[in-house]
Protein backbone atom coordinates (compact mmCIF):
# COMPACT_ATOMS: atom_id res chain seq x y z
CA UNK A 1 0.00 0.00 0.00
CA UNK A 2 2.81 2.48 1.13
CA UNK A 3 4.35 1.62 -2.77
CA UNK A 4 1.32 2.64 -4.39
CA UNK A 5 1.35 6.27 -2.53
CA UNK A 6 4.55 6.76 -3.42
CA UNK A 7 3.99 5.73 -7.09
CA UNK A 8 0.45 7.92 -7.01
CA UNK A 9 3.14 11.22 -5.72
CA UNK A 10 5.68 10.30 -8.10
CA UNK A 11 3.41 10.26 -10.84
CA UNK A 12 1.75 13.42 -10.03
CA UNK A 13 4.80 15.37 -9.19
CA UNK A 14 5.84 14.29 -12.57
CA UNK A 15 2.96 15.95 -14.23
CA UNK A 16 3.47 19.65 -12.12
CA UNK A 17 4.71 21.94 -14.88
CA UNK A 18 8.20 23.92 -14.11
CA UNK A 19 7.94 27.09 -14.73
CA UNK A 20 11.31 27.85 -13.07
CA UNK A 21 13.80 30.04 -15.38
CA UNK A 22 17.18 29.04 -16.73
CA UNK A 23 19.10 26.29 -15.71
CA UNK A 24 18.43 24.17 -12.93
CA UNK A 25 20.25 21.24 -11.29
CA UNK A 26 17.23 19.85 -9.72
CA UNK A 27 13.76 18.57 -10.99
CA UNK A 28 10.73 19.68 -9.47
CA UNK A 29 10.18 16.07 -8.74
CA UNK A 30 12.97 15.39 -7.14
CA UNK A 31 12.49 18.31 -4.81
CA UNK A 32 9.25 17.18 -4.32
CA UNK A 33 10.39 13.68 -3.85
CA UNK A 34 12.54 14.42 -1.60
CA UNK A 35 10.24 16.72 0.83
CA UNK A 36 7.58 13.89 1.29
CA UNK A 37 10.62 11.73 2.16
CA UNK A 38 11.81 13.39 4.55
CA UNK A 39 8.16 13.76 5.90
CA UNK A 40 7.82 10.21 5.46
CA UNK A 41 11.43 9.51 7.24
CA UNK A 42 10.69 11.56 9.84
CA UNK A 43 13.66 13.37 9.80
CA UNK A 44 13.74 16.63 12.43
CA UNK A 45 15.36 18.56 9.58
CA UNK A 46 16.97 19.52 6.65
CA UNK A 47 20.72 19.21 8.00
CA UNK A 48 19.75 15.26 9.94
CA UNK A 49 18.05 14.70 6.21
CA UNK A 50 21.47 15.36 4.24
CA UNK A 51 23.34 14.03 7.12
CA UNK A 52 21.57 10.54 6.47
CA UNK A 53 21.49 10.73 2.83
CA UNK A 54 24.59 8.37 2.24
CA UNK A 55 23.35 5.89 4.31
CA UNK A 56 19.92 6.49 2.91
CA UNK A 57 20.87 7.26 -0.45
CA UNK A 58 19.96 3.12 -2.40
CA UNK A 59 16.61 3.80 -0.64
CA UNK A 60 15.92 7.20 -1.86
CA UNK A 61 16.12 6.03 -5.63
CA UNK A 62 14.71 2.75 -5.28
CA UNK A 63 11.39 3.79 -2.84
CA UNK A 64 11.20 6.73 -3.44
CA UNK A 65 12.03 7.37 -7.01
CA UNK A 66 14.50 10.40 -6.56
CA UNK A 67 17.78 10.50 -9.21
CA UNK A 68 18.90 13.58 -7.78
CA UNK A 69 18.52 14.64 -3.80
CA UNK A 70 18.55 18.51 -3.76
CA UNK A 71 21.68 19.27 -1.14
CA UNK A 72 21.90 22.97 -1.52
Amino acid sequence: MYDQLVEILSESFRKVPDHRQGSTEYSLHDCSMSAFSMFALKDPSSLSFMSNYAARKDNLTQVFKINKVPSK
